[in-house]
This record gives C-alpha cells, structure tokens and sequence, in this order.
C-alpha cells in the first residue's frame, strides 16, 4: 500500500504543487485582507496550521478510500476541490482591491460546485 500511495502521490504532484501555492497565497492574502481592513485576528490565524493538517488528512484518507475501493481518481478530485476552496478564498481576499472578472468567480463556483455534487463511481 505504501508503493501505491507513493506512486499515487508522484503522479499527483502538479496538483499537490498548485494545492501548496494556492494554500500560501490564501494565507498571505488573507493577511493583507486583515492588514488593510484593521481586523488582524490572531484566532484566525491559528487555524491556519489546523487547516493544513486538515487538508492533508483529507487527501491520505482519499488515497486509503481510492486504494482500498479501487475507485480512479478519487484523490485527485479532492485535491481538485481543496485547489478550487483555496482559489475562492483568494479571491475573496483580494476583491476589495483588485477587480475580479466576474467570469472567473462564476468558472469557480461552477466548478466547485460540480465536483461537489457529483457521484465517484466504482470502477469495478
């Protein structure tokens, strides 16, 4: 199981990259969110770390759910996800002073929302 998860996480590394950016510049924007607005919240700040963790958990229990019920694919549409709440959140911190096409917030939405709804089939 070990190889597999290897193996699994290797193939995946593009998106676990963009998981990683996206993760960070949440961060730092959310912190320049807080900066302009006066509202520095150290309570915030401190799920960062939770979150982190959180999301890591998330895509190990995807890999054992993927590994165990052999369903393709299953990690990298929570990876997906967990890039597309990041990408959101960005957005949201960045709105008061950068002009978003509106194109894109609805791209996102969209697409979050279909992954979110849609059914994983067995491969089987």
């Amino acid at each position: 199981m070990l190889d597999y998860i290897k193996e699994t996480l290797i193939s995946y590394k593009p998106f676990l990259v963009i998981t990683a950016v996206a993760f960070v510049l949440d961060f730092i924007t959310g912190i320049v969110k807080a900066i302009l607005n006066r509202a520095i919240q150290s309570e915030k700040l401190k799920k960062t770390i939770p979150k982190a963790i959180g999301y890591i958990a998330i895509i190990i229990i995807g890999l054992s759910i993927q590994f165990i019920f052999n369903i393709e694919y299953f990690t990298k549409i929570i990876i997906m996800f967990i890039i597309l709440i990041e990408f959101i959140s960005i957005i949201e911190n960045i709105s008061n002073y950068v002009t978003i096409p509106k194109f894109l917030i609805r791209f996102l939405e969209e697409k979050k929302k279909m992954i979110d709804e849609s059914e994983v089939k067995n491969d089987e």
